[in-house]
């Protein structure tokens, strides 16, 4: 039996023989030039051969102009396994609580595990971090992504040919691909993450993730979803494939069957109501030479690796936006609970307690004073709704409530 279904094979074959000189002259990372990268560009390529070479040149110049492939041997050689370490980590993971990915934490498809958090104030987060921080941190957190799943890839198809050592007991396509399971907690998201500043660094980032890591995700959930974000959605939709697209769920405060559906009560993370209290622990790769990740001429001890931070050239940020993630935002003042870079142990075991959001008078008061006149504008818009029971005066008073609200940010 093939390792693959027909349409990969046909395509592999023909996207070898179009790189066949260029993927002589890469390192030969597992992940990076093995076939089942190559399936994931076919993927994310409609299974389009030459659409997927493409890709796979643009990715491979991605890979040099940023030094790519010594984040990599700094993940699996130099130890900087885990987020907590990568450059301006414990900053952004501080300020944007996540789980980049855990592979103890798996759904019921043995998918590892990624849970993103956006109940964070964006003014401050433009205070500590730059763009282009942000992607520094977002390169290192995709290359230990890519690494972990080619790493568990490996090892349970390795176990499946174990266990089917004849050619005749194989199923067709037996290949392992593993892809993730993405949380994404959308409690927080307010007016400011949908203006312009906010659309730049959602489009930086899906241009950084989505051409040069294709087909990472199994499926997406979204919870605690506002109404607000269905303008960012149709925002960030026109950037997706539609099969993407059909791999989301969009839902409110109701998640937690959904969640168990997808996730037992053990891994779902703790902050979402389950037993998972691991918070970016460190993934120990095996450099062994019949390890998953062995490929001619690498080293078999750990080692120092000089540390060289990359370095985006073409990220379609002017000048006057590069240090902006978000220009202001709409967050909650009474206390929430988070992640903090105090609440775990070296192990990335939780010791997690409840804290009192912390923000300056004057950013308190401005919210307020918004929060104020929106709940008046919307009082104006329902009684008049019910007097005249027409939608007209909605289409009407709200998007100027909106404008007025918000012409200050323009």
């Amino acid at each position: 039996m093939s390792r693959w279904i027909e349409k990969e094979e046909k395509g592999l074959i023909e996207m070898k023989k179009l790189l066949k000189d260029k993927l002589l002259t890469i390192p030969q990372f597992p992940e990076v030039v093995g076939d089942r990268r190559l399936v994931r560009f076919l993927r994310g390529n409609q299974y389009d051969a030459h659409k997927a070479v493409d890709a796979y040149n643009k990715f491979l110049k991605f890979r040099k102009d940023n030094n790519v492939d010594q984040i990599r041997q700094e993940i699996v050689y130099n130890g900087i396994n885990n987020a907590f370490l990568f450059p301006h980590g414990k900053v952004i993971l501080e300020v944007q609580p996540q789980i980049a990915i855990t592979a103890k934490g798996l759904d019921r498809k043995g998918q590892p595990i990624i849970h993103e958090t956006y109940n964070f104030n964006p003014k401050v987060f433009k205070e500590k971090i730059s763009i282009q921080q942000y992607l520094t941190f977002l390169t290192y957190t995709l290359e230990l992504r890519s690494l972990i799943l080619e790493d568990l890839s490996e090892i349970r198809e390795r176990e499946y040919l174990e266990a089917h050592p004849l050619p005749s007991q194989r199923s067709n396509g037996y290949g392992v691909i593993v892809q993730v399971c993405n949380i994404r907690d959308l409690k927080g998201v307010g007016f400011a993450h949908i203006q312009a500043d906010g659309r730049a660094i959602v489009a930086a980032a899906l241009k950084l993730g989505l051409p040069n890591y294709p087909d990472f995700l199994g499926i997406g959930i979204h919870v605690n979803v506002p109404w607000i974000f269905n303008t960012a959605w149709a925002f960030i939709k026109r950037l997706l494939d539609e099969d993407i697209i059909a791999k989301i769920s969009i839902i409110g405060t109701e998640y937690r069957e959904i969640l168990l559906h997808h996730i037992s009560l053990e891994n779902i993370p703790e902050l979402l109501g389950g037993d998972f209290k691991l918070y970016n622990e460190p993934y120990e790769f095996n450099i062994s030479e019949d390890s998953p990740l062995y490929y001619p001429g690498a080293p078999l001890t750990k080692e120092y690796i000089p540390n060289r931070i990359p370095s985006f050239v073409d990220n379609k940020i002017n000048n006057n936006s590069t240090n902006v993630l978000f220009e202001s935002a709409i967050i909650e003042s009474e206390p929430s609970t988070k992640y903090n870079d105090n609440s775990f142990d070296s192990n990335g075991h939780s010791t997690y307690q409840q804290e009192d959001s912390k923000t300056e008078e004057s950013t308190i008061l401005t919210i307020i004073s918004s929060n104020l006149l929106l709940v008046l504008l919307s009082t104006i818009i329902l009684v008049l709704f019910t007097i005249y029971h027409t939608e007209k005066i909605v289409l009407i008073v709200f998007p100027l409530s909106i404008a007025v609200l918000y012409s200050k940010d323009v």
